[in-house]
């Protein structure tokens, strides 16, 4: 898919009814990303040869070259903030779409990460929970039950709740105004 500015965009969609699910690698920004996806389930991939992966879509776990970027047991999508890969953000933006876990490798780079749950209405972030996320050898545990699953959960460092939602509010309601 065009991009306008260096990035690259992959969109896959797995036609394939036959199998639960299907692993595909995909050469994408000068790496090769590895993702699932279930029958008639679309993924996507977007990233930078010099920064990284920046934003998938995909059935379970995700990696690049090798390295785990995003853990999951259920369809969901990781989308960093700004221009920064996945692998190195402080700030994420995870839509889950359905019950399982969500794991976030990389535990390190946040000194008191929290977990916003909710979404936007009329323009403005609704916030419905907030949660300190488990973490288990450099890796966040994000459990994802009924009422998590089809809300929007910013990932992001204590303290910077209130730059994560205004950022949430302007690629609601002002894209053009991003960095």
């Amino acid at each position: 898919v065009p991009s306008q500015d260096s990035r690259e965009i992959v969109v896959l969609v797995n036609y394939d009814n036959r199998n639960a699910a299907q692993d595909f690698v995909v050469p994408v920004a000068d790496r090769n990303v590895k993702l699932t996806l279930r029958p008639w389930m679309s993924g996507a991939l977007v990233g930078d040869s010099k920064t990284g992966i920046q934003a998938v879509e995909s059935s379970a776990d995700v990696f690049e070259n090798d390295e785990l970027l995003i853990g999951s047991n259920l369809h969901s999508m990781a989308i960093s903030f700004g221009l920064d890969a996945l692998r190195t953000t402080q700030r994420m933006l995870i839509l889950p779409m359905g019950e399982g876990m969500i794991r976030v490798p990389h535990a390190g780079k946040w000194h008191r990460p929290v977990v916003l749950g909710g979404q936007v209405t009329g323009g403005r972030w609704k916030r419905d929970e907030q949660f300190v996320p488990a973490e288990t050898s450099g890796v966040l545990a994000l459990p994802i039950n009924a009422s998590r699953s089809l809300s929007m959960l910013i990932l992001c460092e204590s303290g910077t709740e209130s730059d994560a939602i205004h950022q949430i509010e302007t690629w609601v309601n002002a894209p053009w105004e991003l960095d």
